[in-house]
């Protein structure tokens, strides 16, 4: 499988995190003409992102690599405590996060500890190009 495009971005933990790394999402989105996948792309990573900021507390790190039939979310934070997805409760103002991710992904999962600097777990996201 050829490696299409990929993009890594350093995030301070603050709450224009979010929408630094839909920005760049989109840029890489609309250069390789995946622009169909925009929407759910930047939604996983606004909830990813989300969470590091929320729960880690410090700086992270994201890839996006594009490959051939896949897009791959790849968020890289300090803290070891792994993401569960909560049970739906439609009156919370917060807590659905894991939801949107398990719903929206074809693929999603975490590696605790991959041996990058600074890195306690990767939440990793796929979703399938479609033709």
């Amino acid at each position: 499988m050829s490696l299409i495009a990929t993009r890594r971005l350093r995030l301070l933990a603050d709450r224009r995190a979010p929408s630094a790394v839909r920005t760049a999402i989109r840029d890489v989105l609309d250069e390789t003409d995946l622009t169909d996948l925009a929407d759910d792309v930047m939604l996983l990573a606004s909830e990813l992102v989300t969470n590091a900021v929320l729960h880690a507390a410090a700086p992270s790190q994201v890839r996006l690599r594009l490959r051939e039939g896949r897009v791959r979310l790849e968020v890289h934070d300090p803290s070891p405590q792994v993401p569960v997805p909560r049970a739906r409760d439609l009156g919370a103002t917060n807590g659905r996060g894991m939801v949107l991710v398990d719903a929206l992904a074809d693929a999603w999962g975490v590696e605790v500890g991959d041996g990058l600097p600074d890195v306690g777990k990767t939440v990793w996201v796929e979703l399938a190009l479609h033709p």
